[in-house]
């Protein structure tokens, strides 16, 4: 059995350290400087003193191509010689959350009611909703401006992100509207959410969950639930991220108030999950 180090003990090290095989690996610590304690049991040691261990594999789990290129240097000053894993060069080519969807796309087809996406930004995930339901009417939700004062407060007020209105704000529904690939079935809704959903009247056989703050995000909840037709699909980007903790607290705060959701976990580097309705 061949040993692993992961340097990062962040949101892609505690997710990669989960995707390891442990059948044939084994992880032996993680190394961070600015992190202490442990992840699964796992523990944290500095950069130099995890480096100690001599393991045959050393994988970098930051998404930053300039500190993976630091992290390298550093390892190869200690007189590291295995075999090193940046998880840079490939992280954004391989997606599970698109996997799952196109998964997802024919276990849904005999499933009833339209499709929708609340946080678009600038559309990528949008057009690959369009493209493989071409048929179906795709809602789409943002404020194409960033995020609202009102949510970036309860953030502040909650410590559950340091969201900025500028964040994701270089977007405009224009740009999105021409990505699109098959616009006949595409309605934009820019503004407030859930101010722009009072006046629709549907149901949803997939939903995607994208709007990275608190508010929102239980608001979709108690919206797009009760509309979701039974084996429909909704899907909760960063349900376990670091970076916006506010949306487990949603997803925790309407299972207090309706029941448990069938949740599952995709174990992606986003902390994606999916619910689907019973």
């Amino acid at each position: 059995m061949k040993t692993i180090v992961i340097l990062g003990a962040g949101q892609i090290g505690k997710t990669t350290a989960a995707l390891i095989n442990h059948t044939l690996f084994r992880i032996l610590a993680f190394g961070d400087n600015a992190v202490s304690g442990h992840i699964y049991n796992i523990p944290i040691f500095s950069v130099e003193k995890a480096l100690q261990l001599r393991s045959d594999i050393v994988v970098i789990a930051v998404r930053d191509t300039v500190r993976t290129k630091e992290l390298k240097q550093q390892i190869q000053n200690l007189g590291f010689i295995g075999q090193i894993v940046s998880l840079s060069d490939f992280i954004d080519v391989m997606d599970m959350r698109s996997a799952v969807l196109f998964r997802a796309a024919d276990r849904i087809c005999n499933v009833e009611g339209s499709i929708a996406e609340l946080g678009v930004y600038k559309g990528e995930f949008a057009v690959t909703l369009n493209e493989l339901f071409p048929d179906r009417k795709l809602y789409l939700f943002d404020t194409f401006s960033g995020f609202d004062s009102r949510d970036i407060r309860t953030e502040a007020e909650c410590g559950f992100s340091q969201a900025d209105m500028h964040d994701f704000s270089d977007t405009n529904a224009a740009e999105v509207w021409e990505r699109l690939p098959h616009k006949d079935n595409v309605i934009i809704f820019q503004g407030y959410f859930p101010l722009t959903c009072k006046d629709i009247q549907d149901v949803f056989a997939l939903v995607s969950l994208d709007a990275d703050l608190y508010e929102p995000t239980l608001a979709a909840l108690e919206w797009f639930l009760p509309r979701l037709a039974a084996g429909g699909i909704l899907i909760i980007h960063d349900w376990d991220s670091n970076r916006f903790k506010g949306i487990r607290k949603a997803v925790a705060d309407y299972e207090k108030n309706h029941g448990r959701l069938a949740l599952v976990p995709l174990g992606d580097f986003h902390g994606t999950a999916i619910v689907v309705k019973e």
